[in-house]
């Protein structure tokens, strides 16, 4: 899922060079038509799912439409991710139990123990901040019972990151020219 999140982001630069105009109207369309409800919307399923289209693409949309506020995308889309964390906390030993996921839960737990037992909610922070996929990470730290508290705290970190790529996506936009 990082190499295909990646790609995306990849596919998303080299578009901006080329096709600049298609995607400023695709983002436009977005953003009339689903509005900051339906991007919310988008980023809570990708962030409790892992949904294959990433939440930065969302994100990336409502950076380079002009039909959005700035500093309520960044808000909203923040607590929409982070309550999407929490979401995944809750539905992680759900998710575990599910034939598919169990067997791949199971494959992956001593490395995922030994990495929660490590680092703790750390652990979720790194996910909070890295392209990796934030959902596996709360899904684990509900899986592994972590601390809600401590959680939810480590959860916090996905507002600066968000907040961070709004920005490198919305400069990086109005660069290309």
């Amino acid at each position: 899922l990082v190499g295909s999140e990646m790609c995306i982001r990849d596919s998303l630069v080299i578009g901006a060079l080329f096709f600049k105009e298609p995607i400023n109207e695709l983002s436009r369309w977005v953003v009339i038509h689903l509005g900051l409800p339906g991007i919310i919307i988008a980023v809570i399923v990708s962030d409790v799912l892992t949904a294959p289209i990433p939440p930065d693409t969302m994100l990336f949309m409502a950076a380079t439409s002009p039909d959005i506020h700035n500093g309520v995308a960044i808000v909203t889309i923040s607590l929409a991710s982070t309550a999407a964390g929490s979401m995944a906390y809750v539905i992680g030993p759900y998710l575990s139990k599910l034939p598919y996921l169990r067997n791949k839960i199971e494959g992956f737990r001593p490395r995922g123990e030994a990495l929660f037992e490590r680092w703790g909610s750390w652990a979720v922070a790194i996910g909070a901040l890295s392209p990796l996929p934030y959902s596996v990470f709360c899904w684990m730290a509900g899986i592994y019972r972590m601390d809600y508290k401590r959680f939810f705290l480590a959860t916090l970190f996905r507002i600066p990151r968000i907040a961070g790529y709004y920005a490198l996506f919305m400069y990086g936009w109005k660069s290309i020219g």
